[in-house]
């Protein structure tokens, strides 16, 4: 006659290495992981807790959009004067080409 089932909990019951060995066979189990990690999901994430989560991703998308907007202010207000200094540089630049075309040009006339 095959044990039952109650009779093989039983026996593992108060067999601390077939448990051990029990919970290895049953985690191996890619399906019955998944099964237990839903039936864990279920059981601990309700309405509530789904909604103490939004909130809080809420939250912390409230501070990071306000921690970039500040750093946006930071990096404008410290690029700025060096936009400003190479528009100099490129208007110093093309001043300086054109005087060199001048140069060249009235050095070609006879």
């Amino acid at each position: 006659m095959e044990p039952t089932g109650r009779e093989i909990v039983d026996a593992v019951e108060g067999d601390e290495e077939a448990k051990a060995r029990l919970a290895e066979m049953i985690a191996s189990d890619p399906r019955v992981r998944l099964a237990l990690a839903e039936a864990i999901i279920r059981e601990v994430v309700t309405e509530p807790v789904l909604s103490s989560v939004g909130e809080e991703v809420g939250r912390v998308r409230e501070y990071v959009d306000s921690e970039m907007e500040e750093l946006r202010r930071y990096v404008d207000a410290r690029l700025e004067p060096i936009l400003r200094e190479l528009r100099v540089v490129e208007a110093a630049a093309m001043l300086t080409l054109v005087a060199i075309a001048v140069s060249l040009a009235l050095s070609l006339l006879p």
